[in-house]
């Protein structure tokens, strides 16, 4: 999350705040998406909240 921080302060200047939120919410999407994909090992887990916690920092 904290690594996104930066990228969504820079992007929510030039874009505005409603395009940052979507783009953080369509992450968050894709995460969850991968998480239904990947259940079939433990490990799996761990990419895909990355990317739910990416999204997160997005938004």
């Amino acid at each position: 999350m904290m690594a996104f921080a930066p990228v969504s302060a820079k992007a929510s200047k030039a874009r505005g705040p409603k395009a940052t939120l979507t783009t953080g919410a369509l992450i968050v999407a894709a995460g969850h998406g991968l998480n239904i994909l990947l259940m079939a090992e433990v490990w799996q887990l761990v990419p895909a909240s990355c990317v739910i916690s990416a999204g997160i920092g997005f938004t």
